[in-house]
Parts: structure tokens; C-alpha cells; sequence
């Protein structure tokens, strides 16, 4: 048999993956599949990024195989698309390439002759992450912060090691609302994890950070874009409480510009510049109240 699917990429052609499993069906001595039985095992995509919308299926009838075979196959093809889909949208060479060379400009243009007030600095990559792998894998990337979202401390500890060998900060990045249940588990941790490797925590507010500094006034406090840091003043009233501050992805680049250089040296300043960033963040289940539940 072969499989064949045809992958929607949005805003490109469709993706066409072909494979030929290492299966052979026999003929059946008393109950041979049937086609039902064949679409029902391969249509199964729970746990993977897709959904099936139509299965055609050449199959003459009066076979057999192991439906725990059928079940490997469609495992195995659904990786291969998943690959094809990657290497899809992978940037070539050449994009690569012509990115480095603009980040490289990027970074001669922020540099400041002998005279400026202050001292040039090099701006480094720091990723968020939600998981050991992707951790290891922002480390082995050139990330120098690494910001995970966990609640186990064992990861923590874990992720830790991995950073101070790849030469990065390992910062536990709060959730954005630090309820008291989060608040009474988390904070009892610091001093171990601190000891641990673990030396910054990400809030989103001055409470969770309040907390921090209580507990452990060792460790160093990143601000989250939650904070909503617009411009320099605001930067001057976190400065002495935070190492480092996210500045809101909602500052035009003007703006953003003006708030650096005002800024100086008094806090750190971070910028969002690729993935997924949060409309609205609220504690109540807006939609279980409009259903009126």
C-alpha cells in the first residue's frame, strides 16, 4: 500500500507527501477488513497539529493486517507530513543569510560613539519556553535568557543545569495572574531554587514582585509585558526593583526608540520581536458568562 496526503498551507500551494509503509496485507481467511475499518484507524489524528477533512481509499477488499499495524503506519506518515510541513516553511539559505546581515546592520546602528552618556551594549536573544526540550533547544540556539513558564521544581532545577552550561540565565516566568493558591506554592520555593541555579523570576505585576523580594531578595525580577512599560518614567519607577523590563508590545517603534535612549542606563529593556502575543488576559471566563453560566 501507499499513503499520499495533500497538506492546506495557508498562503502557499498545497504540500503533497508521499509514502510507502512496510506493510503487507494477506489475504483473509475469515474476517478480512473492511474499508470502514481501514478509514477508521487512519483518520486518527488526536495528538497531532491536523485534522483530516477527506479520506479517499482504493482498497479491493478480502485483506487483512493487524489493526495495531495500520495503526503504526498512519503514526509513522503523519511524522513524515509533519517534517514535510516543517521543512516547508524553514527559510532557505539565502533568507537566513540576508537576516543575519540585517540584524548585524541593526546592531552597528544602535552602538554609540566614545562621547555618549553611556556604554554601547550588544542586545542578546532571550526565548520563552514551556518545556525542558524546548529549553535545551533555545540554549543550544544562542538564547542568553531563557524565560520558563513551569510549576515543577524539578524541571526548574533541570533547566537550570542546562543553562549554566550553555552559558545562559535561567529566569521562572510567573503566570500573568498569580492567583494565592500559585502564590502560596511558589514563593516557599525560591531560596532552593535560587541555590539551584534558578536567579531571576518574570511577573507581570508589582504584588507577584513584592512577593519575590520578600522571600528571596537574592533573586533578580524581570518584568513581563504586563507591566505595560510606556516610557521613561515609568522605567525610572521600576529601575530600582527590576533588573530588566519587557517594554509594551504596543509602543509604536518610534515611541520605542525614544524610550531607550531616554531610559539610559537605569533599567534593562527588553523588546517582543517574534511569536504569539496576548490580546487580553482576564481572570473571569468571559465566555462562560455571556452563555450565562
Amino acid at each position: 500500500p501507499s499513503l499520499e496526503a495533500v497538506v492546506d498551507l495557508q498562503g502557499s500551494e498545497p504540500l503533497r507527501v508521499r509514502y510507502r509503509p512496510d506493510l503487507a496485507m494477506e489475504p483473509a481467511r475469515s474476517r478480512p477488513l473492511t474499508k470502514e475499518q481501514i478509514a477508521e484507524q487512519l483518520t486518527k489524528t488526536g495528538g497531532t497539529p491536523f485534522a483530516i477533512r477527506n479520506l479517499t481509499l482504493h482498497y479491493p477488499g478480502g485483506l487483512f493486517a493487524p489493526l495495531g499495524e495500520l495503526n503504526r503506519i498512519r503514526r509513522t506518515f503523519l511524522d513524515k507530513v509533519e517534517e514535510a510541513v516543517l521543512a516547508a516553511r524553514r527559510p532557505g539559505e539565502g533568507a537566513v543569510r540576508a537576516a543575519r546581515e540585517r540584524a548585524g546592520a541593526a546592531i552597528a546602528a544602535l552602538e554609540r560613539p566614545a562621547s555618549a552618556p553611556r556604554n554601547p551594549r550588544v542586545p542578546s536573544v532571550a526565548v520563552y519556553t514551556g518545556t525542558l526540550e524546548e529549553t535545551e533547544a533555545a540554549v543550544r540556539g544562542g538564547a542568553r535568557t531563557v524565560y520558563l513558564e513551569v510549576s515543577a521544581p524539578g524541571i526548574l532545577k533541570e533547566a537550570a543545569a542546562v543553562c549554566r552550561e550553555g552559558g545562559a540565565d535561567l529566569v521562572w516566568r510567573w503566570p500573568s495572574i498569580t492567583r494565592r493558591t500559585f502564590l502560596d506554592a511558589a514563593v516557599p520555593l525560591l531560596p532552593s531554587l535560587y541555590d539551584a541555579g534558578v536567579r531571576g523570576v518574570m511577573v507581570s505585576g508589582l504584588g507577584a514582585a513584592d512577593a519575590v523580594r520578600r522571600a528571596e531578595p537574592r533573586m533578580a525580577l524581570y518584568g513581563a509585558a504586563g507591566l505595560n512599560l510606556w516610557n521613561h518614567r515609568a522605567a525610572a519607577e521600576l529601575a530600582p526593583l527590576f533588573l530588566r523590563c519587557t517594554a509594551s508590545p504596543e509602543l509604536p517603534a518610534d515611541d520605542l526608540a525614544g524610550l531607550a535612549a531616554r531610559a539610559g542606563d537605569t533599567l534593562e529593556l527588553e523588546v517582543l520581536v517574534q511569536g504569539n502575543v496576548e490580546a487580553m488576559v482576564t481572570e473571569d471566563r468571559l465566555a462562560a458568562a455571556v452563555a450565562g453560566e
